[in-house]
């Protein structure tokens, strides 16, 4: 069985390797990467943390190209898929996830 933090590491990996090759990929705060309109915010579950609402053991992880996430796609990696909780949902790259955003962040 794989664990969550195997999982995480392959879906770092995969947008590192195909993603985040433009400007986004330098900034490593969440304010930073939600300044800029081109770019968004890309979220990683912690698994437990010892909080209870969903979605507390969620933090940022990246800054990923394009102004809003893609929140469907076609899956083409043996990965299993992000956990996302409360306001986070699963976003994706053209072969695989990326992780999660804000649901507010999910665009057309």
């Amino acid at each position: 069985m794989t664990s969550r933090n195997q999982v995480f590491m392959v879906i770092i990996a995969l947008a590192a390797a195909g993603c985040g090759q433009g400007v986004c990929s330098s900034f490593t705060t969440r304010d930073a990467c939600d300044a800029r309109t081109d770019c968004h915010s890309v979220f990683q579950d912690r698994g437990a943390c010892g909080c209870a609402p969903a979605g507390c053991c969620t933090f940022f992880s990246r800054c990923a190209d394009g102004g809003k996430a893609r929140c469907s796609g076609t899956i083409k990696c043996a990965v299993h898929e992000p956990i996302c909780e409360g306001l986070y949902v699963i976003s994706y790259t053209d072969v695989c996830y990326e992780g999660c955003v804000l649901s507010s962040e999910c665009g057309p």
